[in-house]
């Protein structure tokens, strides 16, 4: 489920957001949240100090559901409490009836606002209940827990107490009255200013209800959807069996056109389209179009091949245009499919989409259609929007809102931007187009001409983006231009504008523009601004610095302009202000994420370590997940020998990347050196670290050498020398002199002549071999033997 701040000083919406999206792909692919836990009842036994008995199975209602609402009353007016319980799967509603022993030992209330200072249903009301045992305190709610609403009337279980005074009652518009008259096991009404409770009348028996199974609904792969509105098909295309190059599916042209998509090896395929080949005559007369794409030897069922869907069209002789289908195409209709159902389900074949003459997606078929039925779906084409809501709904009713009675063009475009930007441009184009028509009419409301102007704005801001992606910033600028003819006062889309003109080569529009704000207003910020990067594309940044300078003195407390005014600065070798500018950022926002991180890199450099944890721990504030930042922090620890904070930041940065393979191998080092209990993990993350980048092992031997070899005693530790060098040879499988001569250094040091000695002999053989041509043959052979020798007499190595 989505996780709420674990601290008031947790802002990080991240762990929510990844947790909200975790929650939708379940609801999307239908999955269950918590599948076959069993629904959980506590009780307070109150001499518990705040501990709570579980009674789940006692209660009986320990039921594997997806449980989600729950409600109480009184269904029987015995005064014993029943439940109501909802599920997201089935079965949808539990009534649960409370069957313990009949009793009288109740008080049920029901309360009634004045309906001036308060509301008729007293909704806010608070109650309280005097026995002899205690007070018990309800209040009237509009809702209760989750997607839940109980029965109005307030129950009081007495158990063996009785009622010691009149009931008070808070109302919510204020004041508190007291009310005479209520004894246990009766139900009365509580009116707002009588005074007294009324007893209300007794309860008409009701039949008893028989509790009977559930016989849910036989499940189908099949399903026929009409759709109101209806979204326009994406352009598809189709390889004809003897061509090599796809065709465009013919839509829109005034037919209506089937669209199926089949396999040779789907039996239901078959039957459908030998059907649609026998009834051809009546198709066309019905003015339908067939494109029939197979999808032999593509997705998971690659079995069978492009041969044999030819081979079976020329068996039926089918009479409608047919081919292979493309993977564009099947792409392009699984958007389709992702944009109409929350549910995710697989392309099953067959599966088919009757687009009417307008090209728009009018019903879709999953499993066979009949020729029949098609012909009887026709019909749906020409329906009355009424007519056509009817038959779209999955049950039948009342509608209780005013359905939508077209699709929303840009909502539709976004599914495909990522994959298919040119149907994203296609379908923006038709929207603005629709908007500025509505916008141009003058008999609509006011209202709804603004609405229509709001949609333009955006389509044409989206379109310029889109535009600009593709790389025509021509078109780019239009849209752009069209944006701010719409709001000539929105800096969003000025900025838009001019962004697309400098895309397009245009500086001199954009120049004369910043230039005539900036004489008409020499406060003009932004003119300002944009000035500076004119300036700064052509070079001239000591021109550019002086305008961001000015910039800054007429909005000193814009952290984005400061903050751009300190990256020139840096740009230009001017660090020391720069870095200036990057702190008064984080003292007029502390929470800057970058601006800390450009001073925190910059305290590494100078060797400030404390003001560079500082900075990076203030990141961390604000993005707890940031690697960077955990990188840096945990470097910093470790070089100050906190080895458990630097293990715990290491650690923190490899569960949100466990990528990170520089992370990895400092994570192992901080273990190694953190002592024995650690170091058997430590190792093996050395070996990962150095698998997943080999870059590392240079590194990695740097670190052993300096550690077995360092003249400083105290900056010598020949035990994790010695396990970084065997994992360093254990991944290069010894046969890197280079790494060798750093384990025989490590040995050595930690006493064992011997085996250094060997490890040299191991080098001396690999850089021996008459194969090895390296320029530095004769050196190497030179220094290890030289080793060997101060080996053999027992002399580790020092200071080189």
């Amino acid at each position: 489920m989505p996780r709420a701040p674990s601290s008031p000083d947790d802002r990080s919406l991240e762990p929510y957001l990844e947790s909200l999206r975790a929650l939708h792909e379940r609801l999307d692919e239908g999955l269950s949240f918590s599948g076959n836990e069993r629904n959980c009842v506590f009780l307070n036994p109150g001499d518990a100090g705040g501990a709570f008995a579980n009674a789940s199975a006692v209660s009986g209602l320990d039921f594997p559901d997806d449980g989600r609402g729950v409600g109480f009353l009184d269904l029987e007016g015995d005064g014993d409490l029943d439940v109501a319980i909802s599920n997201r799967t089935a079965p949808r509603l539990r009534l649960m009836r409370n069957e313990l022993p009949a009793g009288r030992r109740f008080v049920a209330l029901r309360l009634e606002g004045d309906g001036a200072g308060t509301n008729r249903d007293a909704v806010g009301a608070r109650v309280e209940l005097a026995t002899t045992d205690g007070v018990l305190r309800r209040t009237v709610r509009a809702g209760e827990g989750f997607l839940s609403q109980s029965s109005r009337w307030l129950h009081f279980g007495l158990g063996d107490s009785e009622v010691s005074r009149p009931v008070s009652v808070r109302w919510p518009g204020g004041g508190s009255e007291t009310f005479a008259g209520v004894e246990a096991g009766g139900r009365y009404r509580i009116v707002q200013g009588s005074g007294r409770a009324e007893a209300a009348p007794a309860r008409p028996r009701r039949a008893p209800l028989t509790p009977r199974a559930q016989a849910p609904p036989s499940a189908t792969t099949g399903a026929r959807v009409v759709l109101a509105p209806r979204p326009p098909a994406p352009s598809l295309t189709l390889r004809s069996f003897d061509a090599s190059e796809p065709v465009a599916v013919e839509a829109g042209q005034g037919r209506p056109v089937l669209v199926n998509i089949w396999a040779s090896w789907c039996v239901p395929c078959r039957f459908e389209l030998q059907d649609l080949a026998n009834e051809e005559g009546a198709l066309r007369a019905a003015g339908l179009e067939i494109a029939a794409l197979s999808t032999d030897g593509m997705g998971d069922v690659p079995t069978t091949t492009e041969a044999a869907a030819r081979s079976f069209m020329d068996e039926i002789r089918f009479p409608f245009p047919n081919g292979m289908a493309t993977e564009e195409t099947l792409d392009k209709v699984e958007i389709v499919k992702r944009s109409l159902f929350d549910r995710r389900f697989p392309l099953s074949l067959p599966f088919s989409m009757l687009l009417d003459g307008e090209g728009r997606v009018a019903v879709l078929y999953r499993g066979g259609v009949t020729a029949n039925d098609l012909i009887a779906d026709l019909e749906l084409l020409d329906a009355r929007d009424s007519d056509l809501r009817v038959a779209s709904a999955a049950l039948p009713g009342r509608w209780f809102t005013e359905p939508p009675d077209e699709v929303s063009l840009a909502s539709y475009a976004r599914w495909y931007e990522e994959r298919f930007p040119e149907e994203s441009v296609a379908l923006l184009r038709r929207s603005v187009d629709v908007e500025q028509a509505r916008l141009d009419d003058g008999g609509a409301a006011s209202f709804e001409r603004q609405g229509a102007r709001d949609r333009l704005f955006r389509s044409l801001q989206r379109l310029t983006v889109l535009e600009g992606r593709r790389g025509d910033n021509e078109a780019a600028a239009r849209y752009a231009r069209a944006a701010l003819d719409l709001e000539p006062d929105d800096p969003a889309a000025r900025a838009a504008w001019q962004n697309a003109l400098l895309d397009a080569g245009d500086t001199g529009s954009v120049r004369a523009q910043a230039e005539a704000a900036l004489a008409a207003n020499p406060g003009d910020v932004a003119a300002r601004v944009r000035l500076a990067e004119l300036l700064d594309r052509e070079g001239r940044t000591d021109e550019a610095l002086l305008e961001l300078g000015r910039a800054v003195a007429e909005s000193p407390r814009d952290v984005e302009l400061r903050y751009l005014y300190g990256q020139l600065l840096g740009k230009a070798e001017r660090l020391r202000e720069a870095m200036e500018q990057f702190a008064a950022v984080v003292t007029i926002d502390p929470r800057h994420v970058e601006a800390h991180r450009v001073l925190a890199e910059a305290a590494v450099r100078s060797d400030e370590l404390g003001a560079a944890w500082g900075h990076y721990r203030a990141i961390l504030e604000v993005e707890p997940r940031d690697t960077e930042a955990l990188y840096g922090a945990a470097r910093i620890a470790a070089a100050a020998s906190r080895l458990e904070e630097a293990i715990e930041n290491y650690r923190a940065l490899l569960s949100h990347d466990p990528d990170h393979a520089a992370g990895r191998h400092e994570l192992g080092l901080a273990l190694i050196r953190g002592g024995p209990a650690g170091a058997a993990e430590g190792a093996e993350h050395l070996r990962r670290a150095y698998v997943e980048d080999r870059n590392l092992l240079a590194r990695g031997n740097d670190i052993a050498w300096t550690l077995a070899t360092h003249p400083d005693a105290g900056r010598r530790d020949g035990q994790l020398a010695l396990l970084i060098a065997l994992e360093l040879n254990a991944v290069a499988g010894g046969a890197e002199p280079a790494l060798l001569e750093t384990l025989a250094a490590a040995q050595a040091e930690t006493g064992d002549f011997a085996a250094a000695a060997r490890t040299v002999e191991k080098a001396l053989e690999i850089v021996g071999d008459a194969r090895n041509d390296s320029p530095d043959r004769e050196r190497l052979l030179e220094l290890l033997n030289r080793r060997l020798e101060q080996y053999r007499q027992g002399i580790p190595v020092r200071g080189q």
